[in-house]
């Protein structure tokens, strides 16, 4: 939010709509003036710019890992119960910076 705070304070009529959602959205044939997303982007005529950068995290709860297997490596995971959410598939670096996913 405090990207767009100068906005929205020097434009007091502008209201802001907020939509969510996980799929690729077509701005100009559903009225989008702006969208913010993660990940790569494609190849494409729009205008972007880079606003900000982060780490995705994984947690579990302590009373998950008491009663679950041991999770030593990455690829213990696969044998956990892992949501899966916007993406199919998990995405994790080992400590030699190697790419890993299930």
């Amino acid at each position: 939010m405090d990207t767009l705070n100068p906005v929205l304070c020097s434009t007091p009529k502008l209201r802001p709509l907020l939509s969510l959602t996980n799929r690729l959205v077509d701005l100009v044939g559903e009225v989008y003036d702006l969208a913010i997303r993660t990940g790569q982007m494609p190849d494409s005529s729009l205008i972007r710019a880079r606003v900000c950068s982060g780490a995705l995290l994984t947690y579990a709860t302590r009373s998950y890992l008491a009663s679950a297997a041991p999770i030593e490596r990455v690829e213990d995971l696969k044998h956990h119960a892992c949501p899966l959410r916007s993406a199919s598939n998990w995405h994790f670096k080992d400590a030699q910076g190697q790419a890993l996913e299930f």
